[in-house]
Formats: structure tokens, C-alpha cells, sequence
């Protein structure tokens, strides 16, 4: 059985078709159900990183842990409390910080917490959330100098 050409130019136009439409259809739903939320959820096309917290960290959570090891150098253990570090070694805690038991914790943005752990060997920034867990590529908080005069041998 052969076919006409024009049978055959017919079946060649389904099948491009077909594929033109499959191809739309892919990148509907990659525009749709990956790229649209990334873009409406985090103001960008891809999902969200540890390192997208870096800014937070470095500008709000670093000098609240600085006191917080500041006040552990001072007094032999960490706050219990964010009014332990008030004001003698910063300012005011900011009100998203938490510090119970030793543990600092910062509410950040799209329902995620930075902390962080001051465990010898492991010290570093954490985040943990529902779109992103894991260790936060940026430095450990520095302690700076004592806040107390030094005293001379007589």
C-alpha cells in the first residue's frame, strides 16, 4: 500500500504538530508550577539557597552572637535570656531574636530560623525551614575585645 503525498505531508504535519504542542505544554507547566512560584514566593527563578540568608546573618544575627560570646568570655557561660546581654554588651536584641538556654534563634523570612551553634568543632550558622535547611556558607561571629578593665599584677 502506498501512500499519496499528500497523505504523507498530512501525517508530517500531525506529528509537528503534535510536538509544537508538546513542547508548549513543557514549558507551560516549567513556567507554571517551578518558575512562577520561585519568582512570586522568593523574587527569583530559582528555589532558595542557605547562602540567600547570608545578608541576614551578617547585618542582623552577627552582633547579637558577638555579645552572646562576649558575655560567655565575661562570665563563663552563655546568656540564658536576650536581657542578660542588654545594655552592657549590645544595645537592644532585636525583638525576632531568641536566646533561651544558651541558644540563639532569629526568625527569619518565609517561615525559616538561622541559628546558631557554638559547639567546639561545629561552630557555625544553620538555617531550617520548610524550603531550605543546612549550614549557612558565611563566617563565625567574632568576639571582640573584653568590655571589663584588665587588671595589673602588683
Amino acid at each position: 500500500m502506498n501512500m499519496s503525498k499528500q497523505a504523507i505531508q498530512v501525517k508530517r504535519w500531525r506529528v509537528y504538530r503534535l510536538t509544537y504542542h508538546a513542547v508548549l505544554a513543557t514549558l507551560f507547566i516549567a513556567i507554571a508550577f517551578y518558575f512562577g512560584p520561585n519568582v512570586f514566593l522568593f523574587g527569583k527563578l530559582t528555589w532558595i539557597a542557605p547562602s540567600d540568608f547570608v545578608p541576614d546573618v551578617e547585618k542582623i544575627c552577627t552582633p547579637i552572637v558577638s555579645a552572646m560570646k562576649a558575655y560567655r568570655r565575661d562570665h563563663g557561660h552563655l546568656p540564658d535570656r536576650s536581657e542578660d546581654i542588654a545594655p552592657d554588651y549590645i544595645k537592644t536584641p532585636r525583638s525576632m531574636a531568641i536566646i533561651y538556654d544558651g541558644k540563639f534563634h532569629w526568625y527569619a523570612g518565609y517561615n525559616h530560623t538561622i541559628e546558631y551553634d557554638f559547639s567546639p568543632g561545629a561552630e557555625g550558622w544553620f538555617i531550617d525551614g520548610p524550603y531550605t535547611r543546612g549550614r549557612i556558607p558565611a563566617p563565625p561571629a567574632p568576639v571582640g575585645p573584653t568590655t571589663s578593665p584588665a587588671t595589673r599584677p602588683s
